[in-house]
């Protein structure tokens, strides 16, 4: 009975006190503050030129009212480039110094700032380094080659194309001794005929083993044989390999970044893309002839087209991310006008002059042309040519351009070029309607 007596006892005691401790008044417990994601940035130097340097700025957007500043330091001074919002996210900047222009063979140094809504700053990136291109050299040694039988009218060449000064083909209809061949390949020594491909009327690839030749045909070159793409010969009768290839002929143009994305322009004003095993079109240019393509990556290049119902107009499109624009400018006017992309945002044009389009903005290069320009092929941009008409050679090392009045002419034309660092190849047609072959060496 005693042991039942202290226990309820116990038992009681302890309701008590759990009953009292309850009814204490504790201090509430402040929940822990959320921690602030910070932003980073991040620089690369994406091109340099003679007088620009490109940087592409990448940023995180926890924080849309940061904003982004880009400096460039020269001699221990920063001056700031460009002024943005993080929701920016990925942009590239070309640094030309308001339109100034850098100066040439300079080291510049380039960071980015990362700063808050009071102006504070949060992060900053490691100095990137990039050096402008120094001036080269207008001093080049001409070489003529004489091929094929003259007086021959459908002797021409239209297009060249290289992937160095010892390996490069140009297309286009060469008789030799009666018998025509559709390509004349350079070896480093010696121009070669090759039968292999007839009708080409431009050339471009991505190796030795990888080049594509299009016009009346499309053809690929995979290190042995040309392969025609588009159809097929049986009985005497040509069918359809892909349809809408095939379908689509004559082509005047080709370019891409790859064998599995390739763009070509047709006499028809249609550009048609090809993936690596099937084609379709994606854009027409009504009453135009497709005069070039060009660019520097998948998602952005310049279509230029002349138009059939009024013959001097110039059609001038860029394609952005999938978005078709035309900048057309009035005052460019050609029969074949030719595009040639420095960067995604720099582009030459040739026609009845010289245009360059960069930042949104048209200038015109005044140079002395007769005729009108033909093709443009940007090695660097301090090695430039531009070549046309009247077998106009024009070349621009970084500060000015020369002209090469030995090679001009009263007929005859260059209608294509192609440059290495020390070569630089020309082809056409000559006054006797004879194929028109120079190689320049520095």
């Amino acid at each position: 009975m005693l042991k039942i007596f202290y226990l309820i006892t116990i038992t009681i005691t302890a309701a008590v006190l759990f009953v009292i401790g309850c009814n204490k008044s504790s201090p509430p417990t402040e929940p822990p503050p959320d921690e602030v994601k910070k932003d980073t940035v991040s620089t690369t130097v994406k091109d340099v030129t003679h007088r620009s340097v490109s940087i592409n700025v990448q940023c995180t957007m926890n924080n849309l009212q940061w904003k982004v500043s880009l400096y460039r330091t020269l001699n221990g001074v920063d001056t700031l480039v460009a002024f943005f919002p993080v929701t920016v996210k990925d942009t590239t900047i070309i640094d030309d110094n308001n339109g100034n222009g850098l100066m040439l063979d300079t080291e510049y140094k380039y960071y980015a700032a990362l700063t808050d809504t009071a102006g504070k700053l949060q992060e900053k990136t490691e100095p990137i380094t990039a050096k402008t291109l120094a001036p080269t050299s207008h001093n080049f040694t001409w070489q003529e080659f004489t091929i094929g039988d003259a007086n021959y009218p459908s002797n021409l060449l239209y297009d060249v194309w290289g992937t160095d000064e010892n390996n490069v083909w140009a297309v286009g209809g060469v008789s030799i001794n009666g018998q025509t061949y559709g390509a004349l390949h350079w070896n480093g020594s010696e121009w070669l005929p090759d039968s292999g491909a007839a009708g080409g009327y431009a050339i471009y690839g991505f190796g030795a083993n990888d080049i594509w030749i299009v016009g009346g045909r499309v053809y690929h070159f995979d290190g042995i044989k040309w392969n025609w793409v588009d159809g097929y010969s049986s009985g005497g009768q040509n069918f359809p390999i892909d349809t809408v290839l095939f379908n689509n002929i004559p082509y005047t143009f080709i370019w891409g970044t790859s064998s599995s994305n390739l763009y070509l322009g047709n006499q028809w004003g249609k550009i048609i893309h090809w993936n690596g095993t099937e084609a379709k079109v994606i854009y027409t240019l009504n009453d135009a002839r497709v005069t070039s393509i060009s660019g520097n990556d998948e998602n952005n290049f310049i279509i230029t087209a002349i138009s059939y119902v009024t013959q001097s107009k110039t059609k001038v499109i860029k394609v952005k991310y999938g978005s078709w624009a035309d900048i057309s400018n009035n005052e460019i006017r050609a029969i074949y006008p030719m595009a040639s992309a420095v960067s995604n945002e720099q582009i030459y044009i040739g026609g009845n002059n010289l245009f360059s389009y960069q930042n949104n903005r048209w200038d015109y290069i005044p140079l002395n042309i007769v005729g009108h320009i033909e093709d443009i092929f940007i090695e660097k941009t301090n090695n430039i040519f531009a070549v046309g008409s009247l077998s106009v050679v024009f070349h621009y090392n970084g500060i000015d351009w020369h002209e090469y009045t030995e090679l001009q002419t009263d007929m005859g034309s260059f209608s294509a070029v192609y440059s290495t660092p020390a070569k630089v190849f020309l082809v056409g047609r000559s006054e006797n309607n004879s194929p028109k072959l120079y190689i320049g060496t520095k």
